[in-house]
């Protein structure tokens, strides 16, 4: 079990390094402001009064990360899903988050318009692309997970 607690951990900051990586490289690339976005907080009441070095943001972010890693393991253990079933879940959960999240962009002026649809199309992209590399990260702990929920030891 505590095998399995640890490769969700990590799969989910390796994902969220990921997410992260390919926003900012899109930011590079395009100017659209979507890692901005990523690391935004002023939409959290507390937190928006405060101004966090980016490693801080970037902490945030990974924390999201890891807690919907194990979110989404637990749904996909409660259901028995198979791999395919995972990652399926995984980049529709992600879609959803994306959709959510977005116009959040109209709590700050550091982020991109909220009818900006180049940067609303780069920002689900890039969650498509997470919820796919999340969801095969994923993917690879159920073989383990069933194999053991079989024989009762989970």
């Amino acid at each position: 079990m505590s095998r399995f607690i640890f490769h969700t951990l990590v799969y989910s900051i390796i994902a969220g390094i990921f997410l992260g990586l390919l926003m900012k490289w899109m930011q590079y690339v395009t100017g659209y402001k979507i890692y901005t976005l990523l690391m935004n907080v002023d939409y959290i009441p507390i937190l928006k009064e405060y101004t966090f070095p980016g490693w801080v943001e970037f902490t945030f972010h990974l924390i999201i990360a890891v807690i919907l890693a194990y979110v989404i393991v637990w749904i996909a253990w409660k259901k028995s899903f198979t791999r395919k079933q995972l990652i399926s879940f995984t980049v529709i959960v992600n879609i959803v988050i994306a959709i959510a999240l977005y116009p959040t962009t109209t709590l700050s002026d550091r982020t991109p318009p909220l009818l900006s649809f180049p940067s609303f199309g780069l920002w689900l992209v890039a969650h498509i692309a997470y919820g796919v590399v999340l969801g095969i990260l994923l993917a690879r702990l159920i073989p383990f997970r069933l194999k053991n929920r079989r024989e009762g030891v989970v």
